[in-house]
C-alpha cells in the first residue's frame, strides 16, 4: 500500500504545482501524467479492495434475502403461535365442558340419593306410626330417622359440592398452566425476533 500512497503524493504534487490560468480560478495540469498516475493507482489496488467493491455492489441483494428470510421466520413463528393458542383454547374449553358435565352429574346423583334416603325415612316413619302399641315410640323414632336422613342428605350434598369445587379448581389450575404455556411461547417468539 505504500506504493499507492507514494502515487497519491505524486498526484498531489502535480496538482499543487499546476500553473494558474490568469484571471480565472482554473489551473493547467499535465492530463496524460495525471491519467497515468491514476491508472497506476488503480492497478496497484489490492484484490481485497476490488472484492470489497463487488461485495458492496451485492449488498442490496444480500439485505433483501436477509429481510425475506426474517419475514419468513416471523410468519412461521406467528402461525405456530396462532395454532398453539387455538389448540390451548380448545383444550381449555373441552376440559371446562367435561368438568361442568361431571359436576352436574355428581350433584344430580347426590340429590337423587338424598331424595331416596328421605323417601325411605318417610316411608319407614309412616310404617312405624301405623303400628299399634308402639305408635308414640314409632313416631319418635321416625322423627329421629327423618332428622338423621336429612343430616345425611345434607352431608352427601355438601360432599358433592366440595368435590365439584375441587374439580373446578383443578380445571382452573390447568387453564392457568395453558395460559402460562401460551405466554412462554409468545416470549420465546419475541426473543427469536
Amino acid at each position: 500500500m505504500s506504493d499507492i500512497y507514494d502515487l497519491i503524493a505524486d498526484l498531489e504534487g502535480h496538482l499543487e504545482n499546476a500553473k494558474k490560468v490568469p484571471f480565472t480560478t482554473q489551473y493547467v495540469i499535465d492530463r496524460d501524467a495525471a491519467v497515468s498516475i491514476l491508472q497506476t493507482i488503480r492497478d496497484a489496488l489490492p484484490e481485497e479492495v476490488r472484492e470489497a467493491k463487488r461485495v458492496l455492489a451485492q449488498e442490496s441483494r444480500i439485505l433483501q434475502d436477509a429481510k425475506k428470510h426474517a419475514d419468513n421466520v416471523m410468519a412461521e413463528a406467528e402461525a405456530k403461535s396462532r395454532a398453539q393458542r387455538i389448540e390451548s383454547d380448545q383444550r381449555a374449553t373441552l376440559l371446562t365442558t367435561n368438568a361442568k358435565k361431571s359436576a352436574d352429574e355428581m350433584v344430580a346423583e347426590a340429590q337423587r340419593q338424598a331424595d331416596e334416603i328421605i323417601d325411605g325415612a318417610e316411608h319407614k316413619a309412616e310404617e312405624l306410626v301405623a303400628q299399634t302399641s308402639v305408635a308414640i315410640r314409632a313416631e319418635q323414632q321416625a322423627g329421629e330417622m327423618l332428622i338423621k336422613a336429612r343430616a345425611e342428605s345434607q352431608r352427601t350434598t355438601m360432599a358433592a359440592y366440595d368435590h365439584v369445587g375441587d374439580l373446578l379448581s383443578r380445571v382452573e389450575d390447568l387453564a392457568i398452566e395453558v395460559a402460562n404455556d401460551l405466554r412462554n411461547a409468545r416470549l420465546q417468539i419475541d426473543q427469536e425476533r
